[in-house]
């Protein structure tokens, strides 16, 4: 591989991670395409380059939507549609040189790609720190409805810890180099990982780096500082999944800390377009992310952070993570265990000085670790071989049972459930028996949060 190698992403998008990968590539002077298979909900700011087949694959393909299953026109035009995606990808892989994929996905289903481009000798690289993707579903929030009240059944649990485990095998045999996590890969990754961490998540827009700001909301920055001392203190929570993000007991603070005398100006926003949430970032004093989070500056804290907006992180983790976390790629937040989130809030009101230090941190730390263009430059690190002793995982040395998106109460009782119906090998945990033994301790235990 050369000095300028032809880089392909895809095919899928993941709360703008790979939108602004581009850009930093292309800050860098590196030329790359971004394929997408599917337009994001959320409609991030799109660099998507997709080829002709491709729109041609997507546009048969939504010809069908509505049709029965059976139908000869569905299953003709179908049929249609593969064929033209796939020989966009046979000449995809011819190509390009290096390969970045995320979320377990890959250019063909069942990930049957990935044998062909090692043998060829391409670059692969898979992106598997975006948490679901790789995270043991017991302990994963993200599957709860978006009320979180049913519970998650045995059968269910079992099928897909399979799906996943599964996907990781074929994953982590089949690519260079998987990136994951700490906490949501180390459970059924076999080999060591490049760190997320080290490599950070490209979030901070073109137009910030330039240091400009969106003129709808310029008037609301420019006189910030001083309307806030005589205005209720804005605070904005941006759930994808209520459930998972613990807005019910987010809300429930609030309220808690308004009849207390706390002029709170609380804002909710779901389910919007990226720009519509970036702008009430903009005009918030700061935000609160969720309660159940495995990472002190996830996708939405980071996009906060970039306009200089801190953020409140609960965790039951989030204070042992920092030992797997390089000191300088440390994201500065206000983290708390779920139960303390109340007290978090109060706090961040409180201290003005607290809030505006770590604002301004966030903002220095995210335009100089999470730029585009940094992350850009870690990816080239990766494709010329210069990965760093300390970028390295060893899964074997994490140790985590809590989880994401859901209280230690709901990860005990869906491994009850699933070690009651299947037994203790449904965990899939065979590789690592200690663990294995932890988890059933842990399910087993009565649970003080």
């Amino acid at each position: 591989m050369g000095d300028s190698p032809r880089i392909l992403i895809g095919p899928a998008e993941i709360s703008g991670y790979y939108s602004n990968l581009v850009l930093g590539f292309k800050e860098l002077g590196v030329a790359c395409d971004f394929v997408c298979y599917t337009k994001h909900p959320f409609d991030y700011p799109e660099t998507i380059s997709n080829p002709r087949l491709i729109l041609a694959s997507t546009r048969l393909a939504k010809i069908t939507q509505g049709y029965s299953k059976f139908n000869p026109l569905k299953i003709l035009l179908s049929t249609l549609s593969k064929s033209v995606a796939a020989l966009w990808i046979f000449y995809a892989i011819f190509r390009y040189d290096v390969f970045i994929f995320g979320f377990g996905r890959s250019l063909l289903p069942l990930n049957l790609d990935l044998p062909i481009l090692a043998m060829m000798g391409k670059k692969t690289i898979m992106n598997f720190a975006h948490g679901s993707d790789a995270r043991a579903p017991y302990v994963n929030g993200a599957y709860q409805q978006q009320d979180g009240q049913e519970q998650l059944q045995a059968d269910f649990l079992k099928t897909q810890t399979q799906r996943i485990v599964r996907r990781y095998r074929r994953v982590e045999k089949g690519v260079s180099l998987v990136i994951g996590a700490p906490y949501s890969n180390s459970t059924f990754a076999l080999k060591k990982y490049v760190n997320i961490f080290s490599i950070g998540i490209p979030c901070v827009a073109r137009e910030l780096m330039a240091g400009n700001v969106d003129p709808r909301v310029a008037s609301v920055n420019a006189n910030q500082a001083s309307t806030r001392m005589h205005a209720p203190v804005r605070i904005l929570h941006s759930p994808s999944n209520p459930a998972s993000k613990g807005t019910v007991y987010i809300r429930r603070a609030v309220e808690n800390l308004q009849k207390r005398g706390y002029s709170i100006d609380f804002h909710e926003i779901t389910n919007r377009p990226n720009h519509e949430v970036l702008l009430e970032i903009q005009e918030c004093d700061f935000v609160v992310d969720q309660i159940y989070s495995d990472s002190p500056m996830a996708a939405f804290a980071s996009e906060a952070a970039s306009y200089g907006k801190p953020a409140v992180v609960g965790g039951y983790g989030l204070e042992p993570l920092k030992d797997h976390i390089p000191a300088h790629m440390l994201p500065p937040s206000l983290t708390c265990m779920p139960d303390e989130v109340e007290s978090a809030i109060a706090e961040m009101i409180d201290n003005v000085e607290l809030r505006l230090d770590l604002g301004e941190r966030a903002r220095s730390f995210v335009r100089l670790q999470f730029s585009p263009t940094s992350v850009a430059s870690r990816f080239m690190d990766i494709l010329h071989d210069q990965i760093p002793d300390e970028w390295w995982v060893d899964p074997l040395s994490i140790e985590y049972l809590h989880g994401f998106g859901q209280s230690d109460i709901t990860t005990q009782g869906n491994i009850r459930r699933l070690i009651s119906v299947y037994g203790i090998h449904a965990l899939k945990l065979g590789h690592r028996p200690k663990l294995e033994s932890a988890f059933k301790s842990f399910a087993d235990s009565e649970t003080l949060r």
